[in-house]
């Protein structure tokens, strides 16, 4: 079964980048929302594999979600998307094993980096 992919940002020109180029490229299953609530929401249904996360959002922050998600789905993996060049990960999602690794920072040049980032983690 392929990967199911959420990407959770609010500027909605990336997210429909992103999914176009996985459709193209890929027969990942993609899904975009703009808010950590409706992400929140979708988890359940939609289990993703993982889940792109911007960091400055409406509402709930990334930050937050990922907390969230993680007790809702141990196994899935983040990737935190994020314009902030000072970004760094808070002690609470260290604790969760989130790591540098799984940071890009916008923007991204080429949208090859973010397959070759959910390749790396999904391959442990």
């Amino acid at each position: 079964m392929e990967p199911t992919i959420l990407i959770v940002d609010d500027e909605q020109d990336l997210p429909d980048m992103i999914t176009d180029f996985f459709e193209d490229e890929t027969s990942f299953n993609v899904r975009s929302v703009n808010s950590a609530e409706k992400g929140l929401e979708l988890l359940p249904e939609l289990r993703p594999d993982i889940c792109m996360v911007d960091i400055r959002l409406p509402g709930m922050d990334g930050n937050t979600f990922i907390l969230q998600a993680i007790t809702q789905l141990p196994d899935c993996k983040f990737i935190i998307h994020t314009g902030s060049s000072e970004y760094t990960i808070p002690p609470e999602l260290r604790e969760k094993g989130i790591t540098p690794k799984s940071i890009l920072f916008k923007p991204v040049i080429g949208l090859h980096l973010y397959l070759d980032k959910i390749k790396e983690l999904l391959a442990g």
